[in-house]
């Protein structure tokens, strides 16, 4: 399933428009590159987990409690168990305390993960609109798989807008909040290239 997060665009829409008015650029171009910045922010906004913070969890009071709950959950439907019994080992939970710190480990990285087919693919468009080169098709069909990212690359015309998902397992909020924070950071570096780098060449040009 995927999610979709209310973000706040208004700082960011406003950039492009600046951005646009100083570089004279074709908008899917700007677009595409705006988006491939965004991305990559986002997965370097993206927190990685903290193995010794995720062990001390397993050594919390209530955390054998949560195993127990946790197998208790995946006995079959209207099993019987005999009283006392709680239907596992103690080396059954010992297997399962490891295997649940072990998933929530990876679980962060894969979210940052999913951000890179997203880059590749919008760095791929903001290249060929640059170059000249044809666009690459954007049909999905015949994938075995689904990848943990992916976006729809901005193409011009009337409406031009690009696209990027982060399909990762237990990307809400982390995946969320990462995005938003990409956007901030990327509306500020359009705002900063303009203020640094062309509005100085236009003042020296203007002044002559």
């Amino acid at each position: 399933m995927e999610l979709h997060f209310e973000l706040d665009m208004r700082e960011f829409n406003r950039a492009i428009e600046e951005y646009l008015d100083a570089t004279k650029k074709d908008l899917a171009y700007v677009c595409n590159r705006q988006a491939v910045n965004v991305a990559i922010k986002a997965k370097q906004n993206t927190p990685l987990a903290d193995p010794d913070a995720i062990e001390a969890v397993g050594r919390r009071a209530w955390w054998p409690k949560y195993i127990s709950k946790r197998l208790g959950k995946t006995s079959k439907a209207g099993k019987r168990k005999a009283k006392g019994r709680t239907g596992f080992t103690r080396a059954m939970a010992r297997r399962a305390s490891r295997s649940y710190l072990a998933s929530r480990k990876r679980r962060r990285g894969f979210i940052a993960a999913g951000w890179k087919r997203a880059i590749a693919i919008l760095a791929a468009h903001k290249e060929a609109l640059k170059t000249g080169l044809p666009l690459i098709a954007e049909g999905r069909a015949g994938r075995i798989y689904d990848p943990p990212g992916d976006a729809i690359p901005a193409i011009p015309g009337e409406v031009v807008f690009a696209e990027i998902i982060n399909r990762a397992k237990a990307a809400r909020p982390v995946a969320g909040i990462a995005l938003q924070q990409g956007i901030y950071d990327a509306g500020e570096d359009m705002l900063t290239y303009i203020r640094e780098q062309m509005q100085p060449t236009a003042d020296l040009y203007n002044a002559k």
